[in-house]
């Protein structure tokens, strides 16, 4: 197996800091060529993610917010339709926040700044100006919007897929450890459970995370899944068009029980 020396990086991690800033850098060569070592507070890519060795992912997050801003300055005065404006968006913006964010912590302010980007980008797809009121493209058809991809859709949309996976591979212990932690009987009541806390709390880790964000678009499920997670998936883009519009007066509701 061949080796580039140029993009491979030693990173060393260990809790114990005076250890760490004691112990000197291991000497390790691949062809004669050493390898740099990474600080433990430097960022490097891993499996598409970016994060530190002490666990800090912000760099991950800077990431998907930086490809967004420049999808959305690349559409700008562009000569495609609307939509295909907006589709392009989604290709270049979007992806890098679909991948990751299933595992990837995500304040409530961040999702918020990273929807004004998103809404932005749609701005200029319709040739608007970004002073144009943001419900155009946040409400759903139904009330005269676009119903364009929100975060919030996108996010549950990946931990509902992370949940496929982990159900297919019967990989489910967490989800035991989370009922434990907020001291709940089923995922169900995790749900009902996660109504009295923030985002910000909500946040700790992924099963609490996509209880939270089932119920703020108000779809209700326990595990296991008796019906195709992909009617949930599906569902889930719409729902958090409608939870923009019920923020505003419109209200929406949804259950699905196995």
């Amino acid at each position: 197996m061949e080796i580039n020396v140029k993009k491979t990086f030693l990173l060393v991690i260990d809790k114990d800091r005076k250890r760490r800033e004691s112990a000197p850098s291991p000497d390790l060569r691949i062809n004669g060529e050493r390898l740099k070592t990474l600080d433990i507070n430097d960022a490097c890519r891993y499996l598409g993610y970016w994060g530190t060795g002490n666990g800090n992912m912000s760099a991950t997050r800077e990431v998907v917010r930086e490809k967004a801003r420049v999808a959305r300055d690349l559409i700008k005065s562009h000569p495609l339709t609307p939509e295909l404006s907006a589709e392009l968006f989604a290709q270049k913006g979007i992806g890098a926040f679909q991948f990751s964010s299933a595992l990837i912590e995500w304040s409530q302010s961040e999702l918020e700044g990273l929807q004004k980007i998103w809404v932005q980008a749609y701005k200029n797809a319709w040739h608007v100006p970004w002073s144009t009121t943001n419900s155009l493209y946040t409400f759903p058809t139904a009330e005269g919007g676009h119903e364009c991809t929100l975060p919030s859709g996108v996010l549950t949309q990946a931990l509902l897929q992370h949940v496929d996976q982990c159900m297919r591979h019967e990989e489910l212990a967490q989800l035991a450890h989370t009922l434990t932690e907020w001291h709940c009987n089923s995922f169900t009541d995790l749900i009902d459970e996660i109504e009295l806390w923030d985002w910000n709390v909500a946040n700790k880790d992924f099963w609490s995370r996509l209880a939270k964000s089932l119920h703020t678009l108000e779809i209700i499920i326990d595990l296991p899944f008796g019906f195709p997670i992909n009617n949930i998936i599906s569902l889930a883009q719409s729902k958090s068009v409608n939870h923009i519009g019920r923020k505003n007066g419109q209200k929406t509701c949804f259950s699905a029980r196995p």
